[in-house]
Formats: C-alpha cells, structure tokens, sequence
C-alpha cells in the first residue's frame, strides 16, 4: 500500500518511513536530494473533500506570506489521490518537509521565544482565516468536538495532565460557540 500511495507522487521506488500519526497514518521519502511526508487519511476521519479544503486552506496561506509546508500534486496533476479499501478509503497527499527540528516534552515548556513565535503566526493565521472559506464542501465542521482532539486523555504525554478536570467544561462550551467565517468554534 505504502509503495502504491508514494509512487502516485514519486518518480521512482524510494525507501518509506514511518513518523507516526493520530488522524493519519504519516511517512516520510526522500528523492532528488529533497524530503517529503507522505499522509494517508482514513475516510472514517475524513473525507477526500475535507482534506482538498485543508489543502486549499494551506495554499491560500502559502499565497500570503504564511510558512507552511506545501502540498505537492501527484503525478497525475492532482492535489490527492484515493486507493479503495474493502471499507472506505485513503486519502494519499505529500507535502514538502519544513525544515526545522522537532521541540521535545517538557523543554517546550520553558522556551517563551517559541511561544511568541506562535503566537504570531496564530495571529497570521486568523487575520487570513478572517478573509476567506474553504472552496471545497466539508461535509461538517472541522471543531474539536467533531475531530475528537477535545478529548485531552488520548493525546496528552501525561495519563492525567493538570488541565483535565476543566476539559469537559471547555469542551462544552467550545461546541456551543457559534460557527461563523470569523469564528470557528
């Protein structure tokens, strides 16, 4: 499958590794010297549409001076591409690798350079969030509630981080905020 999936994209045979993945299963190839992640999205996560609008999403903020890590079309001039499952799908996209290093558990914690770093972007981001829509039908809102990241317990380094006790109540109130183009929920 994985051999299938890469060579949709890639000129040649090229040596696959896995990097993990939650929502996705996530592989990174390299070829010509360059790096790329190679991502299969489960239709039971997403639909092919959902994850053309991330990708329309993630190329309006390319065209704006945003540093994302592009998406790649396939051989077939393509944004994604679909292998049939006997339940389902996968959704096959590449994107270029973003340089940089990987920030460790707790070392991030103390780092304020990142912190404000991220938060500029998160400022960038919404200023663009705040002037467009996803062009693709998204068969349902993309929240926390809907993606399930709302549950701390699955995702956390800590089996009870401090924050959970006040989960339910955030989670609840974040589905209640209305969906709107300058408000996501």
């Amino acid at each position: 499958m994985l051999e299938l999936a890469s060579g949709l994209f890639s000129s040649g045979n090229v040596q696959v590794s896995c990097v993990g993945g939650l929502q996705n299963f996530v592989y990174e190839y390299c070829q010509d010297g360059r790096s790329y992640i190679l991502r299969l999205t489960p239709s039971a996560n997403r639909s092919e549409n959902m994850v053309l609008s991330e990708l329309d999403w993630i190329l309006y903020l390319t065209g704006n001076g945003i540093s994302v890590s592009s998406p790649i079309r396939s051989k077939n001039g393509r944004w994604t591409e679909v292998l049939p499952l006997s339940e389902g799908y996968l959704t096959c996209t590449v994107f270029e690798k973003a340089p940089g290093r990987t920030v460790g558990y707790p070392a991030c914690l103390r780092d304020n350079d990142l912190y404000e770093r991220l938060g500029r972007l998160t400022g960038n981001c919404t200023r663009c969030r705040n002037r467009t829509g996803p062009t693709h039908n998204t068969d349902q809102g993309m929240t926390g509630a809907t993606t399930g990241f709302c549950n701390i317990s699955t995702w956390s380094p800590h089996p009870k981080p401090a924050s959970m006790p006040a989960m339910p109540t955030w989670s609840g109130r974040s589905a209640r905020c209305p969906k709107t183009t300058a408000r996501t929920g």
